[in-house]
């Protein structure tokens, strides 16, 4: 499936505990309803942490004071 305008794809290898530990949040369908939705969650909850804090800036979003 291609990836849609603006994203790229990549493949991350984690140990197996982080993986079930993400899975533990499937049912809740918080941060997605697979594997993949729940890390892009995940890593995107936690860039977005990161701007907050001025430690990063996210590219291609406006800065917040």
């Amino acid at each position: 499936m291609p990836n849609a305008p603006g994203h790229t794809s990549f493949s991350i290898t984690l140990p197996n505990e982080v993986i079930e530990t993400m899975m533990d949040l499937q049912s809740s369908k918080l941060y997605g309803t697979n594997r993949a939705e729940i890390a892009r969650s995940l890593i995107l909850d936690a860039l977005k942490r990161l701007a907050a804090e001025k430690l990063v800036r996210i590219r291609g979003l406006p800065e917040t004071n």
